[in-house]
């Protein structure tokens, strides 16, 4: 019939075979303790982004060009995935023509043309015009269509339409065994924020304002500064304005209970502009597009007077890449809380960080440490080793005041 010839199916179930991994030592456990200290060559040796996604390439055209193949269908299935991300290599399709992307009930989907599209991103192999990539989508099958508003619309010679890769994310257990941690101090004690939604509901509610940093196939944490568009990270995550553009912030991506299976409904926006960044301080401050969409999770604001040891702190943090969680209690510290246990550290810099035995991991950079008084950031966590440091905002607020019209967030 001429409505199968219309439509053509191309199911991609691609099973990789993951890279040898060495086999965890007792120290990679969740009890950990490392009370010497760690060299700053060690320090800087593990501020890479931790990885979490493998490139597949795919060559294959959504398209055959002639009249009769004028629908199409792709299917990416990779078993076991955490999300899929579709990049287009060439993407001209007839004015009046779409292609969605979405997962297989539906339920996420983002709509693109030529000129009118949902949000996406690009990273420094593309132009954003004809090569670009499709926000990621969760779960282990996105599925891409072709709509044509008009049958006979497309023209072979100038119309086209493929897909050169896309991203297959690793699953939270995939993540976890990869990543090394110099910064589980004691026993792990980082749990799901929901575990502290009753214990603690003005923490949670602030940590809203915390998201999981996806920068093509790496992971960070970042999160909203104030009640402007206005986004911080590490400068060791992202620090070019194409590493910006090539990334993508999920909020609300967390657990609906402590320890639980149900995961809440995720909101993901691209990045937009570099604002401002220092190597020495390891800051980006960047803006993301699409901001109406997160406007209700919130902000922290800053904390920029100097921190005060043993004050008490907290941090809201992905690490591993996991769903959202708090780092709120210490077994190194009294009360069983988190604390400033350095007022001044060496990090890149001289007296640049605070220290603290409150437990992150890697995918944690550029988390927010929040001053228990306050609930503002008074510290931008980037290093490892018990003390975990992050960099006082007090250092960093000076450099990126005017970007707030002086106005301490």
């Amino acid at each position: 019939m001429l409505t199968d010839l219309l439509r053509t199916k191309l199911v991609a179930s691609i099973l990789l075979s993951l890279s040898a991994t060495p086999v965890l030592s007792q120290d990679q456990n969740n009890v950990l303790e490392y009370t010497s200290e760690v060299s700053s060559e060690e320090l800087e040796a593990s501020l890479k982004p931790i990885i979490i996604a493998d490139r597949v390439e795919m060559p294959a055209s959504l398209l055959g060009g002639d009249l009769e193949a004028l629908g199409g269908e792709v299917v990416i299935n990779e078993p076991g995935a955490s999300f899929i991300k579709v990049h287009f290599s060439e993407f001209d399709i007839p004015e009046g023509s779409w292609v969605t992307v979405s997962n297989k009930d539906g339920s996420e989907e983002y709509r693109y043309g030529n000129t009118q599209r949902d949000d996406f991103t690009v990273d420094n192999e593309e132009d954003g015009v004809n090569r670009w990539a499709s926000m990621s989508i969760t779960g282990d099958t996105a599925i891409v269509r072709l709509h044509q508003y008009e049958a006979n619309s497309w023209v072979p010679t100038k119309n086209n339409l493929k897909i050169s890769h896309y991203m297959r994310g690793y699953s939270e257990n995939e993540i976890a065994y990869r990543v090394r941690t110099l910064s589980t101090c004691g026993s792990n004690e980082r749990k799901d924020v929901a575990c502290y939604e009753r214990s603690h509901p003005t923490e949670f509610k602030y940590a809203n304002a915390v998201g999981r940093l996806v920068m093509g196939r790496g992971l960070c944490t970042a999160w909203r500064v104030s009640a402007d568009n206005r986004m911080f990270t590490n400068n060791h995550c992202m620090s070019t304005e194409s590493s910006v553009r090539g990334s993508e912030v999920w909020f609300n991506y967390q657990r609906s209970s402590c320890s639980g299976q149900q995961m809440n409904q995720v909101v993901k926006v691209s990045g937009q502009s570099l604002l401002k960044t220092d190597y020495t301080l390891d800051y980006t401050l960047f803006t993301v597009n699409n901001f109406s969409a997160i406007r209700q999770f919130g902000y922290l604001g800053l904390e920029v007077r100097d921190p005060q040891k043993s004050e008490v702190i907290y941090i809201a943090q992905h690490g591993s890449g996991a769903p959202k969680q708090f780092g709120i209690e210490s077994d190194y510290n009294s009360g069983n809380v988190c604390r400033v246990d350095a007022s001044s550290r060496t990090g890149r810099a001289s007296g640049t960080d605070l220290g603290y035995y409150c437990d992150t991991t890697g995918g944690s950079s550029g988390s927010p440490v929040l001053a228990g008084s306050s609930n503002k950031a008074i510290g931008l966590h980037h290093y490892g080793g018990c003390l975990n440091q992050g960099v006082k905002v007090s250092r960093i607020w000076p450099q990126v005041q005017d970007f707030f019209n002086n106005q301490v967030p």
